[in-house]
């Protein structure tokens, strides 16, 4: 299997994904987080990627 890093963007760039393991690995990549930090903050803000993003710089302060 081959590791297009970073270069595969979602299906909808708009929403992150995280039920999709290539997806999931694309946002934690985008937003520098691991699999329960995205869990965590999909299910606190939602799935528009500029929610989540948000939401987790905020936590790196």
């Amino acid at each position: 299997m081959t590791h297009h890093h970073g270069n595969r963007v979602p299906a909808d760039p708009e929403r992150v994904n995280f039920h999709d393991d290539v997806e999931a690995r694309y946002w934690c990549e985008e937003f520098d987080c691991n699999n329960e930090e995205l869990r965590e903050a999909v299910s606190a803000v939602g799935e528009r990627a500029t929610d989540v993003r948000l939401h987790l710089s905020q936590r790196h302060d």
